[in-house]
């Protein structure tokens, strides 16, 4: 925008001598040859010039009698009066090219409007406005230097002409980014030239020329003339052109190699697995568990189920399908159950996680959580029963049952689902004869020779009412938990939260992606509930690998070394200055990392983890530990050094 006021305020006569590297003759009277402007042409609108590096290029090969006679030419041709008209001033902010941060540029404009306000209440009288117009003297625009090319200086020039307010956003909005000629953007700073003149600035409207009837600019007025010196305002570590840094070996798309040889099936591999994992992987050797994967745009929603409306009440029993026309839910409610149940489709994965592929493809369904299955049935048969009583469904392989679309107003299956249900005992002998059979059944159709993957079978079964349980201990509470006696999982009514997440690819991005959600999941039920909780790694071809405090501690430190810095890809156009939704922001939020694991800080230094909440993010609340623990270092490491 300052480069445009400062094309129009130069006329018609600039256009020709941009082109031109020698100096000409100003226009005479007794031309006739050339025809003369009139003033309904100078009010025609210029072309915008591309780029306002274009001008000061321009003016640098424009001599100053070229100058002078094109001010002339303006004179004579459109003022008849013979009142003097001030030079233009050319405007240019290089700073325009880059994004600064809005703290930098409010302390700039709060030094700025202190140093103007000291100098206006010095013991120099203020003329009026009036004295002001008479002795002002235009500016030629040779005197006015012309910005270079390179980033500007960290002091920003301050004059009592500035007129700062609050209405000053100071910061480039998303539709200016990058443009030379926005006007949009509200920062309006002052550049001093070499003579001592002004060039003045700024698209919030105070900073324009004001423009009379004939189409040129009127000068601004000036507040106070008593003031000759300009005082510099020096910010300190401000950074007007942000240059990125190099990048590194890493990317999001590189493979974590070691995750791969961590299967607990080796003997010669030493895995330094918690008790947690060790429960994990034990239950989906024996098929006792289920686990769902969830969408990535899902997991808020996901997450949301489980806590009550009201917070510190207990949870609903949400009715099952089958039992709709009932008036309430069929469950009852209180202490033993903090977090609300309700069913929802899963899959029992064969022995160790192998050869079966689990719902939805890996992009989408990055994620997953894996839940335990009650452990107090004697046999298989008691099981099946308790299954069949409580409506737990299930379908083999290949079948899709798709639920929701077919249960009828009385709670009934139909469309062939309640013929085609499978027990869970029979659920794990197909698992099973898909690992060692070469013939058997996908679909209900026979296939010889086998498939290297097998599609996902469904279980339809109550989740949540209890907390996390980990060998027999709510992990919160520290209350026992006894499938037996009633007080831990059951069909009726849940099976508690997951109590493991996992992973469907080993490459760095779905890794930092599983860290992140683990902090959601320490968001919403608790720091205590997430300390600890197993991560895994499953696909149909390696089975189940153990992704270890030892493994991640090591990814932890390629992240704040090697690994370039990355988003959410589904939070990245999101969460942006201009457009931001508060779900997302929440979710962003909820991402962040804790640094103040201790087992964390154990391993890592404190470099490290500025590295990494710079590079990925970190809670608020462990970066502020992190620099005060940085500042008592400092101020032991003085004492020590003083003494």
């Amino acid at each position: 925008s300052q480069a445009v006021n400062a094309y129009y305020s130069l006329g018609s006569e600039l256009e020709t001598e941009l082109n031109q590297t020698e100096p000409q003759e100003p226009a005479r009277s007794g031309d006739q040859d050339k025809p003369k402007q009139t003033k309904k042409d100078l009010r025609k609108p210029r072309p915008i010039l591309p780029q306002s590096n274009n001008i000061m290029t321009a003016l640098q090969n424009t001599s100053p009698a070229s100058s002078a006679a094109s001010a002339k030419v303006h004179v004579e041709n459109d003022n008849p009066a013979g009142k003097p008209i001030p030079q233009a001033v050319l405007v240019y902010h290089e700073s325009a090219h880059s994004i600064v941060f809005r703290d930098h540029l409010r302390r700039q404009q709060s030094a700025i409007r202190r140093t103007a306000s000291a100098m206006e209440n010095s013991n120099h009288p203020v003329p009026s406005d009036r004295q002001l117009r008479r002795h002002d003297s235009p500016v030629p625009v040779s005197d006015v230097t012309p910005a270079p090319s390179r980033a500007p200086s960290t002091i920003m020039e301050a004059t009592t002409e500035y007129d700062a307010s609050e209405s000053d956003v100071g910061y480039e909005s998303g539709g200016s980014r990058g443009s030379t000629h926005s006007v949009r953007s509200g920062y309006s700073a002052r550049s001093l030239g070499e003579n001592g003149s002004v060039a003045s600035g700024g698209s919030d409207g105070r900073g324009r020329d004001r423009r009379t009837r004939g189409g040129l600019p009127k000068p601004l007025k000036k507040k106070s003339s008593s003031i000759s010196s300009v005082q510099p305002v020096v910010i300190a570590n401000f950074q007007p052109v942000i240059e990125p840094l190099e990048s590194l070996d890493l990317t999001s798309s590189n493979v974590f190699e070691a995750l791969l040889d961590s299967d607990p099936l080796k003997e010669d591999v030493t895995l330094e697995m918690s008790d947690a994992e060790m429960e994990a992987v034990e239950l989906l050797k024996k098929e006792k568990a289920v686990v769902k994967t969830i969408r990535n745009a899902d997991w808020t929603s996901f997450l949301q189920k489980f806590k009550p409306r009201e917070g510190g009440g207990s949870g609903t029993h949400d009715r099952h399908p089958a039992h709709r026309q009932q008036a309430e839910s069929n469950g009852k409610t209180g202490g033993d159950c903090p977090f609300n149940s309700f069913v929802t489709s899963t899959s029992i994965l064969p022995s160790y996680g192998k050869k079966m592929r689990c719902f939805g493809s890996t992009k989408e369904y990055a994620i997953g959580v894996i839940f335990a299955m009650p452990q107090a049935f004697p046999n298989d048969a008691t099981e099946d029963d308790a299954a069949k009583r409580t409506r737990t469904w299930s379908w083999p392989s290949g079948y899709s049952a798709k639920t929701e679309f077919n249960i009828d107003h009385h709670g009934n299956l139909i469309n062939g689902r309640e013929e085609a249900l499978v027990p869970l005992s029979g659920m794990r002998k197909m698992n099973h004869s898909y690992l060692h059979n070469t013939d058997y059944i996908v679909g209900g159709r026979m296939v010889k020779g086998g498939l290297t993957t097998i599609p996902y079978n469904e279980c339809y079964i109550r989740v949540g009412a209890l907390g996390r349980i980990s060998c027999g201990v709510d992990v919160v509470s520290g209350r026992k938990c006894d499938d037996a006696d009633g007080s831990g999982r059951s069909f009726d009514h849940g099976i508690g939260l997951p109590i493991a997440l996992f992973v469907r690819e080993a490459d760095y991005g779905h890794l930092v992606q599983l860290l992140r959600t683990r902090a959601r999941y320490g968001a919403i039920f608790g720091s205590n509930a997430a300390r600890g909780i197993p991560l895994l790694f499953i696909t149909p071809e390696h089975g189940v690998r153990v992704f270890t405090e030892n493994l991640q501690c090591q990814v932890l430190k390629k992240m704040s070394w090697e690994l370039n810095p990355f988003q959410n890809p589904s939070l990245a156009y999101r969460t942006v200055i201009d457009n931001t939704s508060e779900p997302h922001l929440q979710q962003k939020l909820e991402e962040l990392l804790d640094l103040d694991d201790d087992k964390m800080k154990q391993v890592l230094t404190p470099e490290e983890m500025a590295r990494i909440a710079g590079g990925f993010g970190a809670t608020d609340e462990s970066v502020a530990n992190l620099l005060n623990d940085a500042r008592q270092l400092d101020t032991t490491d003085e004492k020590n050094g003083s003494g």
